[in-house]
């Protein structure tokens, strides 16, 4: 059986922080067994899912994560009878034997009998000590020892949704955090991850001579290492650093901008930019998104996935923005 989660909910990659999303740009009609990817949140219907006993069904569709056929089973035989037998008792045992890198597709949900291929549960993440990571795996019912896996692409393609064996390292693209869909889509860090980033940022990325500074991110605030990042990019312009010191600079830049903003608007009586229709958390997220395709912009030797870094900044700015004063 399925764990319990909110009626309606949001699949965030711990890998990326994309949601699990249907293809927006197929019309209704061919979206019938068509590959199932991840996005950037955009708070809709397609990127929603709910436990339908044990299947993930998607809320504007009505379809269900299935295992694309027709490359499900994989029977190793010298001859057509030993390719009938393994098959019948790979349905008998109730499991099959999947190729990596399957795709993962939309379809309508089967009899219960029939669904080897489209039933799923979650069971928590553990590392190779047994210690608990931080998301679930989704496995499949027909082989618990696959997982939804994201296959992570160029930065012209979409990551794509797979199943592929469960590892118990280097497996942030397995591991699933389950999002209530009225939720404010929060940061890929919480306070734990964000505390490590002090830590580890300026020893991996920052100059040698920042290293023992007072200004230090090992102080252990959180902000701090925002602003650490924010030193990183715009300052030093380091070209290799990682896509969430990327997130984690382009969102400062966005606050301090925001903040500039309202003073600006205070100090010229501008009450319609004071008191925008606009919700705040998007506005911070658009400016976020902004500033951290325009780092990719000015630097031409980031290998980074641009799309990545943007999706990271839209949702760290909300993180810092929740450690600010009430007012700018």
């Amino acid at each position: 059986m399925a764990p319990e989660y909110p009626e309606w909910f949001r699949m965030r990659s711990e890998s990326n922080g994309y949601v699990v999303a249907i293809d927006r740009s197929l019309p209704k009609q061919d979206l019938l067994r068509s590959q199932v990817y991840l996005y950037p949140a955009q708070r809709d219907d397609f990127e929603l899912w709910h436990w339908d006993g044990e299947y993930l069904k998607n809320k504007a569709t009505d379809l269900v994560l299935d295992i694309r056929k027709g490359a499900q089973i994989c029977v190793f035989c010298l001859c057509s009878l030993k390719f009938v037998i393994n098959l019948k008792l790979f349905r008998y045992s109730g499991r099959l034997r999947l190729i990596e890198d399957t795709e993962i597709c939309l379809f309508t949900p089967k009899p219960k009998e029939k669904a080897l291929n489209q039933r799923w549960s979650t069971r928590q993440c553990t590392d190779d000590f047994g210690r608990e990571q931080t998301g679930c795996f989704v496995y499949s019912l027909c082989n618990d020892e696959w997982v939804l896996e994201v296959q992570h692409a160029s930065s012209e393609q979409q990551p794509k949704l797979l199943i592929f064996p469960a590892r118990d390292f280097d497996n942030e693209n397995q591991r699933w955090v389950f999002e209530p869909a009225d939720a404010i889509p929060d940061a890929l860090c919480n306070e734990d991850d964000l505390t490590q980033l002090d830590t580890n940022l300026i020893s991996r990325e920052a100059s040698p001579s920042k290293r023992g500074s007072s200004s230090s991110v090992g102080s252990g605030s959180s902000v701090e290492a925002f602003k650490e990042a924010h030193m990183l990019i715009y300052l030093e312009h380091q070209p290799h650093v990682s896509d969430k010191t990327i997130g984690m600079a382009a969102a400062y830049q966005a606050l301090q901008q925001w903040k500039l903003q309202q003073v600006e608007a205070m100090a010229a009586f501008d009450s319609q930019s004071i008191n925008s229709s606009t919700p705040i958390q998007k506005l911070l997220q658009d400016i976020a998104e902004k500033e951290a395709m325009m780092i990719y912009e000015r630097c031409d030797q980031l290998n980074n996935n641009p799309q990545v870094a943007q999706s990271l900044a839209a949702m760290l700015v909300l993180k810092l923005h929740e450690q600010q004063p009430a007012t700018p």
